[in-house]
């Protein structure tokens, strides 16, 4: 019984502490405007992609992926055989922003279902992030948000 007791009292100090490291943990980026051309370096340089990304022309990206609530938008793209690229898109309304992402996610399931169809798990881990006034969507090769959100929090974390 009085090891019972003692187990228990360890055990909600040991969970207590863990509630209070874990919602500590991470940085707050809403302060932080990150540069579009090296937020699209730091992940590409980090080699979370598969193939070559270039830089879209901007009116080309606009004509490509419209994006009528971003003031200012910045697209990374391969050949298009894959769904990975970098979208960099920044406006007064990120919740806006991130929606026609979202819905940018959406269709590019739809095109990837039938047309290179064993690309399509890349998407299930597209990362759409916001920091500041900026919403950045990425692609990258592993099909996983971790690989790309890393890269991305590594470039953050030095604008802090």
């Amino acid at each position: 019984m009085k090891y019972g007791f003692s187990f228990k009292i360890i055990f909600i100090c040991l969970l207590a502490a863990m509630m209070i490291f874990t919602s500590c943990g991470g940085n707050d980026y809403s302060s932080v405007t990150p540069e579009p051309d090296a937020a699209a370096a730091a992940l590409i340089s980090a080699g979370v992609f598969s193939e070559e990304l270039g830089r879209l022309d901007d009116d080309a990206a606009r004509m490509a992926y419209g994006m009528p609530s971003a003031s200012s938008l910045a697209v990374w793209s391969g050949s298009g055989a894959t769904p990975e690229e970098i979208i960099i898109a920044s406006g007064s309304d990120t919740a806006a922003i991130r929606a026609e992402l979202e819905a940018h996610l959406s269709n590019r399931k739809t095109q990837f279902t039938d047309y290179n169809a064993w690309e399509k798990p890349k998407l299930n881990g597209a990362l759409i992030f916001e920091a500041g006034s900026c919403v950045i969507y990425a692609v990258g090769a592993s099909g996983s948000d971790s690989d790309v959100e890393k890269a991305l929090i590594g470039y953050l974390d030095t604008l802090l």
